[in-house]
């Protein structure tokens, strides 16, 4: 999962190694601007190069540099007027070195099996990437213009009609989201039968606002959350080591910051260096029947 390591008014992405892994952007091809439809009305999005603008009956979204803005009303605001920051604050050029308290070994691997069961011309979406780039052909989705995002939509209300994508992949997004039932909701409708969706969520985890936190999931709910696609398969993403490294960490700097905001940072940064080593024992635990009683986060790959 792509762990949100700065503030989420100044946030980037990074991948689980900490490392930022953004997509060099281009134009999006004529193919995919051809499969956009209006998340309201349904119509189909015809692009004016003359307007920058994609319209659909009554109602018009803007381009801008390249990406188009899907949204309505305070959303569309937000994503105009959003700019990257040109420059990190100290303590978050200090937060970007600190070692992530998950390892993303596993779900790398997961990812990469997954995708490369892929066709060429496959559609492939990744939902609430920022920018996090997961090779050629895999095409960005979220909220904000982050650099290395192709696509701004909100995706409660994805701007695609049924059964026009093949693959979708969600890492560590649903928690954060409303309404997560009909997210998944969309997910089926835009994929193709047959089309699948590889998703991660968090189990063992501490609070993470990205700007919110809602929920967890054991393996049970993860199934039942996707239960109206023909067949799914759970299993650990991140394992027990990430699981103790990320509560551990974070828990003890809770306890012992006595309700200072400086030291309790500090904590949490030092600890979690201190913690990293446990994640380990991730390569330990793969493969346990246990293993779900404690990691860190779980996959599901489901099939429409």
């Amino acid at each position: 999962m792509s762990v949100v390591v700065t503030r989420p008014q100044d946030r980037f992405r990074a991948d689980v190694d900490g490392q930022d892994v953004v997509r060099q952007r281009a134009r999006l091809p004529a193919h995919l601007y051809d499969k956009l439809h209006c998340p309201i009305t349904g119509d189909k999005l015809t692009y004016s190069r003359d307007t920058h603008t994609l319209t659909g009956g009554a109602l018009a979204y803007p381009v801008r540099n390249n990406v188009p803005l899907v949204l309505r009303g305070s959303a569309l605001s937000d994503a105009l007027r959003w700019q990257a920051a040109e420059q990190r604050g100290l303590k978050t050029r200090i937060r970007s070195m600190v070692p992530s308290p998950v390892s993303g070994e596993r779900q790398r691997r997961y990812l990469t099996e997954f995708l490369s069961r892929r066709t060429p011309g496959d559609l492939v979406l990744n939902v609430g990437s920022a920018g996090w780039d997961l090779g050629p052909g895999v095409w960005n989705l979220d909220l904000l213009p982050f650099a290395g995002v192709d696509l701004c939509c909100d995706v409660h209300r994805l701007p695609f009609a049924a059964g026009q994508v093949d693959s979708i992949v969600c890492t560590g997004v649903l928690e954060h989201l409303a309404d997560p039932v009909r997210v998944v909701a969309e997910f089926r409708r835009v994929l193709r039968p047959g089309g699948a969706v590889l998703c991660t969520v968090p189990f063992m985890q501490a609070y993470h606002a990205d700007p919110e936190d809602y929920r967890r999931y054991t393996a049970a709910g993860l199934r039942q959350l996707f239960e109206a696609f023909s067949s799914s398969e759970v299993r650990p993403s991140h394992g027990v080591g990430s699981g103790l490294a990320w509560v551990g960490a974070d828990a003890l700097a809770a306890a012992f910051s006595f309700d200072h905001n400086r030291l309790h940072t500090a904590l949490t940064l030092s600890l979690r260096w201190l913690f990293a080593p446990l994640r380990i024992l991730d390569r330990l635990s793969e493969g346990s029947r246990f293993e779900h009683v404690a990691c860190s986060a779980l996959m599901i790959e489901a099939v429409r």
